[in-house]
C-alpha cells in the first residue's frame, strides 16, 4: 500500500476515533456496553482497535434509548387576568390575527409569537388558519392540528376565539410586522402603541433573523415553550399516518426496526452546481447529494443503512448518492396508499413539508444538508424529544471529531435548552 494511502486510512480511522466518543459523549447510554472508558484527551492518543470500530457499526445503539430524557422546566405564566391588571391596560379589548404560512417549522415561530404578543396586550387570539404557499388557499387549521390540544394548553394564557368575529372580517385589518422570537421590549415600544389606537392587529412573524440560541428564563420564554413544544400538536390522524411511515421506513432494512438517517436534501439544492457560499465559521453553506453520501462513507455509516431525503419527487443527481447507499427513500415511496392524493396533491405543500419535519426529527441520525430554519427547529424538537444525534457534514480533509456533532448540543446553545433541562 502506497505511503499517502496509509496516511489517509490512519487519519480517517483517527477521525472516525473521535466521532465515536464525541457521540458517546452526546448520548452515552447509546451502546449496550461501553466501547471503553477514556477520556477526551485520548482522542490525540490512540486508534480505536477494530473491534471498538465494528462495535459502533454492529450495535443497536441509536434505538437504545435513553432513560434520562430532559424534562420541561418552563414554569406555566399566571392567569391571564392576574397579569393583564398587573399591566394597567384596562378594559381595552381587542383581537390579534394571524395566519400560518410555510413549513410546520415557521408556523410553531408564528404560533409562538402571536400567542406571546396577545398575552402581553391583553388581546383576544383568533383561531389561524393555514395559507398555502403555492395558490394562496386557505385551509382550516383543524385540517392540521389538533384543535381541543391547542385550546386547552393555551387555556388561562390567552382568550381565544375559534371563528373569525363579524366586526374583523369587515373591516381592514392593521398588519404589523414582529420579528422571530419577539421580546418584550418590542411588543411594548412597536405593537403596543399601534393596538391601543386600533384594537385589532393582524401579526406577521419575520424570517430574516431566526433567533435559536439559549435565553434567561423569564414569561415570555415560559410562554413560548408552551406554545412550541405543547400547544401545536399535529391532529391524530395525521400524527399515525406519518408513524405508519416511519415505521415503513425502518422495516424496509435488512433488521426490523433498523434504524434510518434523515438528510435535510431539497429541491433548490440540487438545483444548484454544487452549493456555493460558506457559514460564519467557513464551512459550507449546503451540502448536495454526492457530498452527503462521500460524508456518511467517510464515518463508515454501514452501505445498507435506511436513508430518508426531504426531497419531492426524484433528481438525477441523488443517483451520486445511491451508487454509495441504494436504501435511499422519499415520501413518496412511503405515503399510505389512502393518503396519496391529500398528501402528494400540486395544490398544497403543507403535508409534505410536515411529514419532513417529523420524519426528520423522529429519525435515529439527523444529517442537515442546509442550515436554516428547518434545521435549527428540527435540532430543537430532537432535543425535545431526546434524540440527540445530529451530524453536521464536515470538509472531507477534516481530521477535526468536533466538526461533526452540531455546536447545538456540543454547547448547548439552543433555544430548546431553555425550555428542557
Amino acid at each position: 500500500m502506497a505511503l499517502v494511502d496509509i496516511r489517509q486510512l490512519m487519519a480517517g480511522v483517527l477521525t472516525f476515533s473521535m466521532l465515536v466518543m464525541l457521540m458517546n459523549m452526546v448520548k452515552t447510554d447509546y451502546f449496550d456496553a461501553p466501547l471503553t472508558e477514556f477520556s477526551v484527551g485520548d482522542f490525540h492518543e490512540r486508534i480505536p482497535t477494530q473491534r471498538e470500530t465494528e462495535h459502533l457499526i454492529q450495535s443497536d445503539w441509536p434505538r437504545n434509548r435513553s432513560t434520562d430524557a430532559l424534562k420541561p422546566c418552563w414554569t406555566r405564566p399566571p392567569h391571564r387576568k392576574l397579569d393583564q391588571e398587573d399591566r394597567g391596560l384596562g378594559n381595552l379589548r381587542g383581537y390579534i390575527i394571524f395566519s400560518l404560512t410555510g413549513g410546520h417549522e415557521h408556523h410553531l415561530s408564528q404560533v409562538s409569537n402571536a400567542i406571546v404578543v396577545a398575552r402581553r396586550l391583553g388581546a383576544t387570539l383568533v383561531m389561524p388558519d393555514v395559507i398555502e404557499k403555492r395558490t394562496g388557499d386557505r385551509r382550516k387549521f383543524g385540517e392540521f392540528y389538533d384543535v381541543h390540544k391547542f385550546i386547552t394548553s393555551i387555556e388561562g394564557i390567552v382568550k381565544i376565539s375559534v371563528v373569525q368575529p363579524l366586526e374583523i372580517s369587515t373591516r381592514p385589518l392593521t398588519l404589523v410586522r414582529v420579528p422571530n422570537g419577539v421580546t418584550e421590549d418590542y411588543i411594548h415600544s412597536k405593537v403596543e402603541p399601534l393596538y391601543k389606537k386600533k384594537r385589532n392587529l393582524k401579526i406577521v412573524t419575520d424570517f430574516s433573523t431566526s433567533p435559536v440560541t439559549k435565553v434567561e428564563s423569564n414569561n415570555i420564554t415560559s410562554i413560548s415553550c408552551l406554545a412550541m413544544f405543547e400547544a401545536l400538536q399535529l391532529k391524530t390522524e395525521l400524527q399515525k399516518a406519518i408513524h405508519s411511515m416511519v415505521e415503513k421506513l425502518r422495516s424496509s432494512g435488512k433488521n426490523s426496526n433498523d434504524v434510518y438517517i434523515a438528510v435535510d436534501l431539497e429541491d433548490e439544492i440540487l438545483g444548484k452546481k454544487g452549493c456555493h457560499g460558506s457559514r460564519d465559521d467557513g464551512s459550507k453553506s449546503c451540502y448536495s447529494a454526492h457530498d452527503i453520501g462521500q460524508f456518511l462513507k467517510k464515518i463508515r455509516i454501514e452501505r445498507e443503512a435506511n436513508i430518508y431525503l426531504t426531497l419531492n419527487g426524484w433528481h438525477d443527481s441523488v443517483n451520486l448518492l445511491t451508487e454509495i447507499y441504494p436504501n435511499v427513500h422519499t415520501k413518496e415511496s412511503l405515503i399510505p396508499s389512502e393518503k396519496v392524493v391529500p398528501f402528494l396533491s400540486p395544490e398544497t405543500s403543507v403535508y409534505k413539508k410536515i411529514i419532513d419535519y417529523y420524519i426528520c426529527s423522529w429519525s435515529d441520525i439527523y444529517v442537515p444538508a442546509k442550515f436554516d430554519h428547518f434545521h435549527a427547529s428540527v435540532v430543537g424538537k430532537r432535543i425535545a424529544i431526546g434524540e440527540k444525534i445530529v451530524l453536521e457534514p464536515a470538509e472531507l480533509n477534516s481530521e477535526n471529531g468536533t466538526a461533526y456533532i452540531s455546536p447545538y448540543l456540543l454547547r448547548k446553545s439552543h433555544y430548546a435548552y431553555s425550555c428542557f433541562c
